[in-house]
């Protein structure tokens, strides 16, 4: 559609907020995407190959109109391995900005807003660490903060999580930081934002945007665990897929909300683990507890 069919290209930004048939995001991995609810498809941050220092993470974000088949750069800097702009927590202000980010955890709530969560990039504590905020950003372009962001939850240098109790809202609750691609998905009755793994753990956890909480909902809090499985086609909540320290290779939320998934990675004091079982997270609590049933299990350990 378009983009070079050369490797290693260097973005090309044009003017901010215009699009042009010449602007490219460049080469670029492991960067957070989302479509908005018009079909537009948006690009923050991830990692370029041809900085003047090397490979760099970008805090830049980037938007694809399918119907004209040109990039937008929207906001964000040139310039690579940025130290986040927060503001005020719970504010938003063209000024604020999220630090250069790689491999953070996307979703799109049903509303249309952006939701951006941790990532591999630089705190404010001057480490090359995975802070644990959580930012939104609002792509409607009739909206008042429309290409803002505002940072809601979270501080500026990460940490470990603080698990409370399974599926107990809690204020000090926190997934502590996460990096790694794990899965997202959004709870269609509630406008919840979800998670599975992400930095070596097995750990399903839900933000509610209403009252501005993570809860941790399923999954073992001990980095590192295996898998288990039960009974193929049969929920149980003791069923967990395991640790995935690289994430999951493929998701998908199925028609009824509930969320399924495929394969992923664990690199563990055995090696490096590649699964290949299909899994589904229950999501209706009219059905019982949260549940996670084994679907298809192929499973090959090498």
């Amino acid at each position: 559609m378009t983009g070079s069919n050369l490797t290693n290209q260097a973005a090309v930004y044009g003017t901010m907020g215009v699009a042009a048939a010449g602007n490219t995001p460049g080469s670029r991995c492991m960067a957070t995407e989302w479509t908005d609810l018009n079909g537009k498809f948006w690009l923050f941050g991830g990692m370029l190959p041809n900085a003047p220092l090397g490979s760099a993470v970008m805090n830049d974000m980037w938007m694809y109109d399918p119907a004209t088949n040109m990039w937008t750069w929207m906001t964000g800097s040139t310039l690579p391995t940025l130290v986040g702009t927060y503001g005020v927590k719970g504010v938003t202000s063209p000024a604020n900005t999220p630090g250069s980010k790689a491999r953070a955890l996307g979703w799109v709530d049903n509303n249309g807003v952006l939701w951006l969560y941790g990532g591999s990039g630089p705190g404010t504590n001057g480490s090359n660490s995975s802070p644990n905020d959580l930012w939104k950003y609002d792509p409607d372009p009739a909206s008042p903060t429309y290409n803002q962001w505002t940072w809601v939850h979270g501080n500026t240098i990460g940490g470990p999580p603080n698990y409370g109790t399974v599926q107990v809202s809690n204020v000090t609750n926190d997934p502590g930081s996460r990096a790694n691609t794990a899965c997202t998905w959004t709870d269609n009755s509630t406008n919840s934002l979800w998670f599975f793994a992400g930095n070596n753990r097995p750990d399903v956890w839900k933000y509610d945007i209403a009252t501005d909480r993570w809860i941790w909902m399923a999954g073992s809090n001990v980095a590192g665990t295996a898998p288990a499985y039960g009974v193929m086609g049969t929920p149980a909540a003791a069923n967990t897929p395991g640790t995935r320290s690289t994430g999951v290779y493929a998701g998908w939320k199925d028609n009824n909300g509930d969320y399924w998934f495929f394969g992923g990675v664990n690199q563990n004091m055995v090696g490096i683990q590649h699964y290949s079982a299909v899994w589904k997270f229950d999501m209706n609590p009219l059905r019982g507890v949260l549940k996670i049933k084994l679907l298809i299990n192929n499973d090959i350990t090498n």
